[in-house]
């Protein structure tokens, strides 16, 4: 038996059971000229293989034919176009590789954003340091006179005193010389290597002696210098709590630079200056004796 064969069947089977073409695409649901192409051995015209084992056995159920007598002629079944397609190869379901300009778009891009996050920090910088300069204290003149006179004698040496004057001269306390005062003024607040600077003047008589001395209340390194910053170094140093320097004989000038300047007081005859109030401060402080004009 061929394929014509199998469409005559079919046929003749059909026209036995009074079904016309119409009645077996109702019945099947395939199409006519599918059903014609069986009837009439025309099996290339069908789908492909599948269809047409498909169709043959629906048609087959229909009018009553047994199936299995056209297993040997499967062979023969027409081939469909989708198994006849070669199988792609999947390099070509690869990702092509970035373009020349998509790379150079990405890598502006990154170039722009580390830019933008530069600038970001510069002006957060600049910002910062223009408040800081803000609130450093400019030049200002503020006038602190301190007076240094002979402490009070005490009770034994004012009766001893008393007495001899009574015995001697009863206006010696009136006639008796007084010791020489100074005069501290501080003269300028301004800013030298980016730290405070305190400028003083110490207005003395040509005979008057003005000793500095700098005593500590926390841990601090100075250095103290003769007649300005690059003078000659006369101590360095790094002291406690309690501990003070020796004491120097003012002549011209002395520069003091300190790394916590909160953490020393100036005297100055025995009177005292600090020489800062923020804690941890770096400061610079200048001392000038001016000799007082008569």
């Amino acid at each position: 038996m061929t394929v014509t064969d199998i469409g005559a069947a079919l046929r003749e089977k059909r026209m036995e059971k009074g079904y016309s073409i119409e009645d077996i695409q109702e019945i099947t649901k395939i199409r006519k000229r599918y059903i014609l192409a069986i009837e009439e051995g025309r099996l290339n015209e069908l789908p492909g293989k599948f269809y047409a084992k498909a169709f043959i056995k629906t048609y087959a159920d229909v009018v009553g034919v047994d199936v299995d007598q056209f297993e040997h002629l499967q062979d023969s079944f027409p081939q469909s176009e989708s198994e006849h397609i070669p199988a792609r190869s999947n390099t070509h379901s690869m990702a092509k590789p970035p373009s020349k300009l998509g790379k150079w778009f990405m890598l502006s891009f990154v170039y722009i954003f580390i830019a933008v996050i530069l600038l970001l920090v510069y002006m957060f910088w600049v910002n910062q340091t223009s408040e800081d300069s803000n609130n450093l204290p400019g030049d200002k003149m503020e006038e602190i006179r301190i007076e240094t006179t002979e402490p009070p004698p005490s009770n034994q040496d004012s009766t001893q005193g008393n007495q001899q004057g009574t015995k001697e001269n009863p206006q010696n306390d009136s006639t008796k010389e007084e010791k020489p005062t100074i005069e501290v003024t501080k003269v300028a607040t301004t800013q030298y290597k980016n730290r405070p600077l305190d400028s003083y003047e110490v207005v003395a008589s040509k005979d008057t002696e003005v000793k500095v001395q700098i005593k500590f209340n926390d841990i601090c390194w100075y250095d103290l210098r003769e007649n300005g910053a690059n003078g000659k170094q006369l101590d360095t140093n790094t002291l406690k709590k309690g501990e003070q320097t020796e004491t120097y004989v003012l002549n011209n000038q002395v520069w003091i630079h300190f790394g916590n300047a909160s953490a020393a007081d100036i005297y100055i005859n025995d009177k005292k200056i600090p020489a800062g109030v923020e804690r941890g401060q770096p400061k610079y402080i200048s001392i000038t004796k001016v000799i007082e004009e008569n």
